[in-house]
C-alpha cells in the first residue's frame, strides 16, 4: 500500500519512473506497469461498489420515507372516519356521559388528523416524520395534499370545533347544520383515498426506479467485469502463458522461440529479456556444440593413436620378448653343463619374459574392451559359463577344483566376447586366490534385482578386506605380493570396464578368509526366466 501511494504521488507530481530493464529514466505513465493496471482495476471495482452502495442507501432512505408517508396517509384516512363517527354520535346522542366520551374522542381524533395532515407537508416529530421524509416533491401529490389542507382549514376544522363547543346548539339549528357537517366530510372521503392511492403509486414508481437503477448498475458491473476479464487475459494471462510455452520450448532445445511483447509493462520487459536470453543461449549452445565436435574429433584421433599404440605393444614389443624367452629356453635345455647359478638366472629371465608377455596381453585386452565397437545381442549365460568352464578345465583339474552352476541362468543383453572375457577373469581369480592346499569350490547362480538380473560367482578363497573392496577394480591394483599370488592387477579392472560397456554394473561382497562373492548386473531378455523349473539344477564340474 505504501508503494502504491508513493507511485501515485510521483505520478501526480509529474516525477519520472525508472525503466528497470535498461536502467534509463523514461517518462512512463503509471498505467503501463502491472501495479498501475491492478490499481485501475481495483479503482474500477471500488467505484462500482461505491455507486451501488450509495444508490442503494439513497433509494432505501427514499423508499423508507415513502413508506412512512403511506402509513401516515392510511392513518389520515382512519382519522377521517373517526372524526365523522364521533361527530355523528355526538350530535345524535341524548346520553350525557356518552356524549362526553364522543366529545373527548372527537377532540383527540381532530388533533391526530391535523397532526398527520400537516406532518405530511412540514414534518412532525410526534409522527416520526423527519424533514428528510417530508411530502414528495411530486406536483400531483403536492396539489392533492394542499387541497386536503385547505379543505381542513376552511371547512372541516371549523365545523368540528363548533360541534365540540356546543353540540346541542348545532342540533337545534336543524338539518341545515347537520347537512353542513356531512358535506364537509362524506363527499371528501374519496379525496383522501385518491391521495393514499397516488402516494402508493408514487412509492411503486420509486421502487421501480430503484430496481431499474440497480439492474443498470448490475449490467454495468457485468460489462465492466467482462471488460476487465478480457483486459486481464490480453494484458497479463496471455503474455505469461506465451512466456511459459516459450520457456518449455527453450527447455526442449528450441532456441528460435522469440516472443513479441504484447505490453509495455514488466511482462513485456520480461519478454524482451527472454528473447535476449534465448539468443545468448543459442549462441552459447552453438559455440559449445562446435567445441564438443572439435573435442570429439580430437578424442577420436587420440583413440586411433591409442589403438595404434596397443597394436604396436601387442606385436612389436612382444616380438623381442618372445625371442628372449625362446633363446633362454633353448640355452636352458641345451646347456646341461652350465653352471647351476646361470641356469637359475635363465629361469628368472624366462619367468620375467612370461610375466611381461602376460602384462602386455592383459593391457591389450583392457584396451580392446575400452575402445572397440561392440554389438549388443542376446547371450545365453548358462551356455557361456559352460564354455568358459570347459576352457579352464585344465587349470580346474590341476588344483582339484569344482565349479557348480546352480539353476538355469538367464539370457541377457550383452556382447558375447566381452562377457566371455569378464567371466574368464572372475573364474580364473576364483581358482587362483585360495589358500595353499585348498581345492577351489566355485558356485554360479542368478537372481532378480528389480527389472535387472544379477549373476553371482562365489568362491572359497582368501577373501578381501572391506577397506580394499572399493579399489580392487582399478588398474594395476594388487593386494598381494608376486611370490604368493602372481598377477598383473588388470583382470578385475577389465571386468569393471567391460560390464560398463555392456550398460551394467558389478560389485563384490567378501569377508577375509571366508571367500568372496562377485556379482554382475545386466538386463534380461525375458524377465520371467526365473519362473522356469529351478528345481532341476544345471551343474557343470
Amino acid at each position: 500500500m505504501r508503494r502504491l501511494i508513493k507511485m501515485l504521488r510521483n505520478y501526480l507530481s509529474g516525477k519520472v519512473l525508472t525503466d528497470h530493464a535498461t536502467g534509463d529514466w523514461n517518462v512512463m505513465r503509471i498505467w503501463t506497469s502491472i501495479l498501475g493496471k491492478y490499481t485501475c482495476i481495483a479503482a474500477t471495482i471500488l467505484l462500482l461498489l461505491s455507486s451501488m452502495v450509495i444508490s442503494t442507501f439513497y433509494l432505501t432512505e427514499e423508499i423508507q420515507g415513502e413508506a412512512m408517508r403511506i402509513n401516515l396517509a392510511g392513518r389520515q384516512r382512519m382519522h377521517v372516519f373517526h372524526l365523522a363517527l364521533h361527530a355523528h354520535f355526538l350530535l345524535n346522542s341524548d346520553d350525557v356521559m356518552l356524549g362526553s366520551l364522543h366529545r373527548a374522542g372527537l377532540k383527540k381524533a381532530l388533533g391526530e388528523y391535523e397532526q398527520t395532515l400537516l406532518g405530511l407537508r412540514t414534518g412532525s416529530p410526534e409522527c416520526d416524520v423527519t424533514p428528510s421524509c417530508k411530502a414528495s416533491t411530486h406536483d400531483v401529490l403536492n396539489r392533492q395534499l394542499d387541497s386536503l389542507i385547505t379543505l381542513w382549514n376552511e371547512k372541516q376544522k371549523p365545523q368540528l370545533l363548533q360541534i365540540i363547543a356546543d353540540p346541542i346548539q348545532v342540533w337545534e339549528e336543524g338539518e341545515k347544520r347537520c347537512h353542513g357537517c356531512h358535506d364537509a366530510f362524506i363527499p371528501h372521503f374519496k379525496k383522501v383515498d385518491d391521495f393514499v392511492f397516488a402516494l402508493s403509486t408514487h412509492n411503486e414508481q420509486v421502487i421501480q426506479r430503484f430496481n431499474v437503477l440497480r439492474f443498470g448498475i448490475l449490467v454495468v458491473s457485468a460489462l465492466a467485469a467482462i471488460a476487465m476479464a478480457i483486459f486481464i487475459k490480453q494484458q497479463m494471462i496471455l503474455p505469461v502463458q506465451e512466456l511459459y510455452e516459450a520457456t518449455v520450448r527453450l527447455e526442449n532445445g528450441d532456441f528460435s522461440c522469440a516472443l513479441a511483447p504484447r505490453t509495455n509493462d514488466e511482462i513485456g520487459t520480461l519478454a524482451l529479456a527472454f528473447n535476449r536470453m534465448s539468443t545468448t543461449l543459442a549462441q552459447s549452445f552453438t559455440e559449445k556444440e562446435a567445441l564438443v565436435q572439435q573435442r570429439t574429433a580430437e578424442l577420436q584421433t587420440a583413440n586411433e593413436d591409442l589403438r595404434t599404440f596397443a597394436y604396436t605393444v601387442s606385436h612389436d614389443l612382444r616380438a623381442p620378448l618372445r625371442a628372449i624367452q625362446g633363446f633362454a629356453e633353448a640355452i636352458r635345455e641345451d646347456g646341461q653343463s652350465l653352471d647351476l647359478r646361470i641356469t637359475e638366472h635363465l629361469t628368472n629371465i624366462t619367468a620375467a619374459a612370461e610375466f611381461m608377455d602376460k602384462l602386455i596381453l592383459d593391457l591389450l585386452s583392457y584396451s580392446r574392451i575400452s575402445y572397440k565397437d561392440i554389438h549388443i545381442d542376446q547371450v545365453d549365460t548358462g551356455q557361456l559359463f559352460k564354455e568358459v568352464v570347459q576352457d579352464l578345465s585344465f587349470e580346474i583339474q590341476k588344483v582339484e577344483g569344482q565349479v557348480t552352476i546352480e539353476g538355469c541362468l538367464p539370457v541377457v543383453m550383452a556382447n558375447h566376447g566381452i562377457l566371455t572375457q569378464i567371466t574368464m577373469n572372475l573364474l580364473s581369480n576364483a581358482i587362483k586366490y585360495v589358500k595353499a592346499g585348498t581345492p577351489p569350490r566355485i558356485q554360479v547362480w542368478a537372481q532378480h534385482n528389480g527389472d535387472k538380473v544379477r549373476l553371482f560367482v562365489k568362491d572359497n578363497g582368501i577373501g578381501i578386506a572391506p577397506e580394499d573392496q572399493h579399489r580392487i577394480f582399478d588398474v594395476f591394483v594388487r593386494l598381494h605380493g608376486m611370490d604368493s599370488y602372481p598377477g598383473t592387477g588388470i583382470g578385475l579392472a577389465t571386468v569393471h570396464r567391460g560390464i560398463e560397456r555392456l550398460g551394467g554394473s558389478c560389485g563384490v561382497e567378501s569377508i577375509p578368509s571366508q571367500g568372496s562373492t562377485f556379482w554382475l548386473e545386466l538386463s534380461p531378455v525375458d524377465p520371467a526366466w526365473l519362473s522356469m523349473a529351478n528345481d532341476s539344477l544345471c551343474t557343470e564340474h
